[in-house]
């Protein structure tokens, strides 16, 4: 059975483009001693067009402190912060970062992939299929890659199970305070135990639209447990995509 490692960077997506972005304002020179450099100790906040204008899509800590958060318009942002640093966001290098980090996680195992947007683009697929016993198990690899990826200012939550939708979802919705009482950095799901350890996760677990979850909780299902004890066939007229994320999820389709 495949064994894959999901691995969920909560704060990329709002906090890796400034870092980013400062790394590449360090390293290039200003094109004149009145060319401004950007402070990392004031307000700093990255845009993308949106509804209704501008949003914030990053901010940095101090941005944050001052009350600022991700999808505010940029001219409110503007109007409870005189002193904001603005600058535009750059999702085709953020994809490139993303892609270097799964090319450095290929060192755990040969295949690596960045989550796309349907997962979040937010972390990483890693199959470690017959490869965890080089690095002692699948305790010590998950430590080992929890541990360096700390080291690049990153905090991870990781997960293993036996397809990409259990880990994935594990790694997001499982229950953090229990994997700290097994002092592991996440979830190890024994294979085969996918259904059981999916059972109690909300909806959102598989991935599905917004739209989706919404109609779902308006016909009363909101875990997946209760759309597992459902009659298939009423579900498959309306619900074609959700049960596919389910089967594979639970390994019955690739």
């Amino acid at each position: 059975m495949s064994r894959i490692v999901s691995v969920w960077l909560p704060d990329w997506p709002v906090v890796w483009p400034i870092a980013r972005l400062l790394r590449t304002q360090a390293c290039s020179a200003p094109a004149d001693a009145l060319d401004p450099r950007l402070d990392p100790g004031r307000p700093l906040v990255l845009v993308a067009p949106g509804k209704g204008g501008p949003r914030l899509v990053a901010l940095n800590r101090a941005a944050r402190q001052s009350g600022l958060v991700a999808d505010d318009l940029l001219s409110n942002a503007r109007s409870k912060v005189l002193d904001l640093q603005v600058y535009a966001a750059d999702p085709a290098a953020d994809a490139a970062a993303l892609d270097r980090l799964a090319l450095w996680a290929m060192r755990y195992a040969p295949l690596a992939a960045p989550c796309d947007e349907a997962s979040g683009a937010d972390g990483l697929f890693i199959d470690i299929t017959g490869a965890a016993h080089l690095l002692g198990g699948e305790a010590r690899l998950l430590a080992d890659l929890e541990r360096r990826l700390r080291t690049f200012g990153l905090a991870p939550r990781l997960a293993i199970a036996g397809t990409p939708g259990a880990a994935w979802a594990l790694a997001r919705f499982g229950n953090a305070r229990d994997h700290q009482r097994r002092q592991a950095p996440g979830p190890i799901l024994a294979p085969g135990a996918e259904a059981e350890a999916l059972r109690p996760l909300p909806l959102a677990a598989l991935r599905l639209p917004d739209a989706t979850l919404s109609l779902l909780r308006r016909l009363g299902l909101r875990r997946i447990g209760d759309v597992m004890e459902q009659p298939r066939a009423p579900l498959a007229a309306r619900f074609e995509a959700l049960l596919l994320r389910l089967d594979q999820a639970l390994g019955r389709v690739p």
